[in-house]
């Protein structure tokens, strides 16, 4: 293993950020290329409560879902979230707002994680809330 001594500090964090980005599009890649099985919902509902809900709550962002999205626009957005992309700025309020910072860097975390019956357990509890 090389030495990283005579790299900065800002390298170093680079190389970091690198690393997980890499994780993530290998995981992005293999989980939709995997089979679809159906999920357990009680499971999903098990990991929603562990990983999802201190930033989701089914009754209030997620009230009906299940009839507003079919199980395949479900499980892309478990993946793929399309509230986190938004266009980078660079103004000071934007800078400033470390939800939206929060947020992607947790649903990063989740998609380096997330195995196959994860995604399908957690739509299915998706696709069974009223």
């Amino acid at each position: 293993m090389p030495q990283f001594s005579d790299l900065s500090d800002q390298q170093i964090a680079a190389i970091v950020t690198w690393i997980h980005y890499a994780r993530r599009q290998g995981r992005y890649q293999e989980l939709t290329a995997a089979t679809v099985t159906p999920g357990d919902a009680a499971a999903g509902k098990t990991y929603f409560d562990r990983a999802c809900s201190s930033c989701h709550a089914i009754d209030r962002d997620l009230s009906g879902i299940g009839r507003k999205y079919d199980a395949a626009a479900l499980r892309a957005a478990v993946l793929d979230p399309k509230g986190l992309k938004v266009e980078r700025s660079f103004s000071v309020d934007r800078l400033k707002d470390t939800k939206l910072t929060a947020a992607e860097q947790r649903h990063h975390a989740l998609l380096e994680n997330y195995s196959a019956d994860d995604v399908a357990n957690l739509v299915a509890y998706l696709a069974s809330s009223p």
